[in-house]
């Protein structure tokens, strides 16, 4: 890995551990806004894993807005994430 490539990495890694880490003491809109708006910068910032969704989705529902859909994946995750205060809800 270059030297440039580290830092970078180590940088995403540092917001992402350090944004996760004020969660709890957000309010549930704050949180659940900033766990979407982490889920969308992993959409923005790890190309490899967006095209796997895209390609994944195109083979299970053929000519669905692939794209679209993978970046609402990647939101519905980060909202999991940044939603800790959420009641659970009934599987029915």
């Amino acid at each position: 890995m270059r030297v440039q490539k580290k830092i970078s990495a180590a940088l995403q890694y540092g917001a992402v551990t350090g944004a996760i880490s004020l969660i709890p003491s957000l309010p549930c809109r704050a949180a659940t806004a900033l766990g979407r708006s982490l889920g969308m910068l992993a959409w923005l910032c790890v190309p490899l894993h967006r095209r796997i969704a895209e390609m994944q989705i195109r083979s299970a529902l053929g000519d669905a807005d692939e794209r679209s859909m993978a970046r609402r994946v990647f939101m519905h995750c980060g909202h999991g994430t940044g939603s800790p205060c959420s009641p659970p809800r009934a599987a029915w």
